[in-house]
C-alpha cells in the first residue's frame, strides 16, 4: 500500500536535508583547511586509525544524506504531479477574479470595431436575406394552392355545365303556362277595347274644392295584382274572448260561440257523442 505524503511535510524534509547537507559541507571544508595546516606544519607525521575510521563515518553520513536528498526529490516530483482538487476558498476567489474581469471595462482599437461592425452588419443582410426567402417560399406556396384551387373550381363548373344541358336534352319541353298577372290584365284591356264594355268614369275633385274626400277607389290599389294575400282576405285570431272594435258585439259573439261549438264537435269522439244523445 503506497502512503502518500503532504506537498508541505515533502517541502519541510527537503529543506532540513539541505540544510543538513549545507552543515556538513561547512564542516567538511573546515576540516580539510585543519587536515592541510597540520599537514604542513608535520609532513612526516602518518595518520592515525583513529581518524580514518572518523573520515569513513562521516563519508557515509555524507551518502547516506545524498541518497535521502535524492529520495526526497524523487518523491517531491512524484507528488508535485499529482492533481489535487480545489478547495472552496479558491473556487470562490477564481469566481470573483472573473466577473471583476468581466465587468472591468476593456479597451477595443478601431481594428476590432471595424471587424465587430461588419459582422453585425453581416448578421443583419443574412436574416433579412433568411427572412425576404421564406416569404418568397410562402407567396410560391400560396399561389400555387390558388391556382389549384382555381383549376378545380373550373373543372366542377363545367361538370356542373354538362349535367345541366344533359338534362335539358332529356327533359321533354313544356308549354310555359300562360295564366299570369301580366297576361291577365292584357286580355282585360283587350276586352274592354274591342267589346264595349263601359267604364266607370272617375269623378275628377277640382283643386279649389273644399270639399275633402275620404272614400279612394278600389280600382287605384295595384298590390292585389302583385300579392294574392289581398284577395284572401282571413279573420283576425285573438287569444282568449276578445272582440274587435266598431263591429257588433252580437254579431262577433254569435259567430264566435258558432266557431268554437264546431271546433268541439270536431274534437268530440264517437263514445261522446253517443253519451250526449
Amino acid at each position: 500500500m503506497v502512503e502518500t505524503t503532504s506537498p508541505s511535510r515533502d517541502v519541510k524534509k527537503r529543506h532540513r536535508s539541505t540544510s543538513k547537507e549545507r552543515e556538513h559541507r561547512h564542516h567538511r571544508s573546515h576540516r580539510d583547511g585543519n587536515e592541510k595546516k597540520h599537514r604542513h606544519s608535520s609532513p612526516k607525521r602518518s595518520k592515525s586509525p583513529e581518524y580514518d575510521d572518523i573520515e569513513e563515518g562521516e563519508s557515509t553520513v555524507n551518502d547516506t544524506t545524498t541518497t535521502t536528498t535524492v529520495n526526497n526529490n524523487e518523491t517531491n516530483g512524484t507528488t508535485t504531479t499529482k492533481r489535487v482538487p480545489l478547495s472552496l476558498e479558491e473556487m470562490l476567489e477564481k469566481n470573483k477574479k472573473e466577473q471583476e474581469a468581466i465587468a472591468k471595462p476593456k479597451f477595443i482599437t478601431k481594428e476590432e470595431r471595424e471587424a465587430a461592425a461588419l459582422r453585425r452588419r453581416q448578421e443583419e443582410a443574412d436574416a433579412i436575406r433568411q427572412r425576404n426567402d421564406e416569404l418568397r417560399k410562402k407567396y410560391s406556396s400560396f399561389n400555387k394552392e390558388a391556382e389549384q384551387t382555381a383549376a378545380k373550381e373550373d373543372r366542377e363548373r363545367e361538370r356542373k355545365e354538362r349535367d345541366r344541358h344533359r338534362r335539358e336534352k332529356e327533359e321533354p319541353t313544356e308549354r310555359p303556362n300562360t295564366s299570369n298577372a301580366d297576361e291577365e290584365r292584357e286580355e282585360a284591356a283587350v276586352k274592354e277595347r274591342y267589346l264595349g264594355i263601359v267604364k266607370k268614369k272617375r269623378k275628377v275633385r277640382r283643386l279649389n274644392d273644399r270639399k275633402f274626400v275620404f272614400d279612394w277607389d278600389a280600382g287605384e290599389d295595384t298590390a292585389v295584382d302583385y300579392n294574392p294575400i289581398y284577395k284572401e282576405k282571413h279573420q283576425i285570431q285573438f287569444f282568449g274572448r276578445g272582440h274587435i272594435a266598431g263591429i257588433d258585439i252580437n254579431k262577433q259573439k254569435k259567430d264566435q260561440s258558432k266557431f268554437y261549438g264546431d271546433l268541439l264537435e270536431k274534437r268530440r269522439t264517437q263514445g261522446e257523442k253517443d253519451r250526449v244523445t
